[in-house]
């Protein structure tokens, strides 16, 4: 981060964010109703994930044309297009990646997923970084990341094909495209909106403050959004595929395990903001030697207060997933982000970067009393 520089990086980190906000449309649902629809066995696994596969390639393709023409509206020029660019293909490879990972939660293997995980983040890293140090820019550093993801999803896709699934284009159906789509069209939107979320306040900043202000925002937010590894492997690799087959088999989840998975979760979540809270200045320091974002350590200390509430919001999700309640989580979704706009609208201009931060507490405050209650009616309504 410090290579860059706060404007170079919150360059860097608005090119992403505006790239992943663009290509939010693109799953539609896709790997939530891949797992779930396997693990209840309740589909044919070579045409559902050939053909899904193949319509996520598209509309990447697609996502990645949208966002750059909104950077060319934005007036994007020169460096900052080539720094979008890099960042749409860089998306679209992990789209892909992350779709085909879905494979791996619907059969339970931990292992093939986590060996992918690791190889991505070893390929992605090693290339993003080599081309950092030697040419500190933000679009070739995002076009060497770029050929790391590419190399991942070679890797994952090889694996999914040799043991799990054939993937094979012969096997695409359109009918069943349509089909899928409309019976996951809630489930998608639940997705977008979840996508979403997250990266308005960024966009938010750069667009009130400006990139160094981004820069600082986004050098904070990375820790919190680097400790979701624990929710992606634990809520949804592990938890997920099994709630779904829970439901599958006997109408209803097992709610002692979503009450320990919760409690526990959000003991984690704690464990880890409490140390980012409190070790926010050395942890910065490290990452910035030369002092570059000065303003990061106390914006780690702020959203480190949102990592119990994520965590235990990602068990409760999960469990209302498998339950099928999806249109009730878009609404909420919705509603959640259409708050956190407010927020931000409101707080950005009066307290800056901290006020974006209380923002995400409390809509993330407001999001584990939302699911919270409607699980507990599901539950009712199932005994």
């Amino acid at each position: 981060m410090s290579v860059l520089g706060e404007n170079a990086y919150g360059l860097f980190a608005s090119a992403l964010a505006l790239a992943l906000i663009s290509a939010s449309m693109v799953d539609l649902g896709a790997a939530r109703y891949t797992t779930r629809a396997l693990s209840q066995r309740v589909a044919d696994p070579q045409q559902l994930v050939s053909s899904l596969a193949t319509s996520r390639f598209v509309l990447s393709g697609l996502s990645a044309a949208i966002c750059i023409l909104i950077g060319l509206r934005l007036g994007f020029t020169g460096e900052r297009i080539w720094t979008l660019l890099a960042a749409s293909i860089y998306v679209l490879l992990g789209n892909i990646v992350l779709y085909l990972r879905s494979v791996f939660q619907a059969f339970e293997d931990l292992r093939a997923e986590g060996v992918s995980v690791v190889i991505e983040k070893f390929l992605v890293v090693g290339l993003g970084l080599a081309a950092l140090l030697y040419w500190r820019r933000p679009d070739i550093t995002l076009f060497a990341m770029s050929a790391g993801m590419l190399l991942s999803l070679a890797q994952t896709a090889w694996v999914v094909t040799k043991r799990f699934v054939k993937l094979s284009y012969s096997a695409f159906n359109l009918g069943l495209i349509r089909t899928t789509y409309q019976d996951m069209f809630a489930l998608g939107i639940a997705g977008l909106i979840a996508a979403i979320y997250p990266r308005i306040d960024l966009l938010m900043i750069q667009s009130m403050l400006g990139d160094a202000a981004a820069g600082n925002y986004s050098a904070a937010y990375r820790l919190i959004e680097a400790s979701y590894f624990v929710t992606a492997i634990v809520s949804m690799s592990a938890l997920f595929p099994r709630f779904s087959r829970q439901n599958a088999e006997a109408d209803k989840v097992n709610r002692d395990e979503v009450r320990k998975a919760t409690i526990l979760m959000a003991g984690v979540g704690a464990a880890i903001g409490g140390v980012l809270f409190l070790l926010s200045n050395p942890v910065m320091q490290l990452l910035s030697p030369e002092g570059t974002f000065v303003q990061s350590p106390e914006l780690l200390r702020w959203l480190s207060w949102t990592l119990p509430l994520t965590f235990a919001s990602s068990v409760l999700f999960t469990a209302m997933l498998a339950l099928n309640d999806e249109k009730v989580l878009a609404l909420f979704l919705v509603g959640l982000t259409i708050c956190n706009v407010g927020l931000n609208a409101v707080l950005i201009p009066r307290a800056g970067m901290v006020g974006a931060a209380s923002a995400t507490i409390a809509t993330e405050v407001l999001m584990i009393c939302l699911y919270s209650v409607r699980y507990a009616r599901l539950i009712r309504i199932s005994d």
